[in-house]
């Protein structure tokens, strides 16, 4: 999905211009001036902040090995109990995780889109002209996004998704029904 620099700030939980300093100065993948490929900004985000984060833990270790031991196992188990807490607060989210979420959110919008043509296409039959066709999509596209940015479409349960989906859904290719498929045979 693309987005401008505002979208992309808001989904990572940062500011517009920390979005514009990634991606000058750290390589946040862009798809043109201001424009964004979530499906590959948000997994570099998440590379990125761990890759900052073992750095700053890199340095913490190596100012504290050269402590007594005692000093280091005390250090150890206090940021050892600071990460229960913030896991049990759910401040702290396994990036395997936050990454199966935003897969599922992926794939519910997928699936609300792609069964937009069933809903809307005997009024497309019925529009007396494109900009009423136009229109009839227009509002069936903006009720989608909107129904998503509510937060009203339900998200199965992670396991439940690839047991539902076919292949070519999950490729990112709309499949056909099958009785359109039979109904194009037999017109042949």
């Amino acid at each position: 999905m693309d987005v401008n620099t505002t979208e992309l700030a808001k989904i990572l939980g940062i500011t517009r211009r920390y979005v514009n300093i990634l991606a000058d100065k750290e390589g946040l993948p862009k798809k043109g001036r201001g424009k964004y490929d979530t499906s590959k900004a948000v997994p570099w985000f998440i590379e990125f902040v761990k890759a900052e984060i073992e750095k700053k833990y890199k340095k913490k270790l190596e100012k504290v090995s050269s402590a007594d031991p005692q000093t280091r196992l005390n250090n150890y188990r206090a940021d050892e109990a600071l990460l229960n807490l913030l896991e049990r607060q759910r401040k702290l989210i396994p990036v395997d995780e936050q990454l199966q979420v935003w897969k599922n959110e992926t794939l519910s919008i997928k699936r609300e889109l792609y069964g937009i043509p069933n809903k809307i296409s005997h009024k497309c039959l019925t529009a007396q002209s494109k900009n009423e066709i136009n229109e009839i999509l227009t509002h069936a596209i903006n009720n989608a996004l909107e129904k998503y940015a509510n937060g009203t479409i339900d998200i199965p349960p992670a396991n439940t998704w690839d047991n539902n989906l076919p292949d070519t859904l999950q490729n990112g290719n709309r499949p056909e029904n099958i009785s359109q498929t039979e109904a194009k045979n037999k017109r042949k």
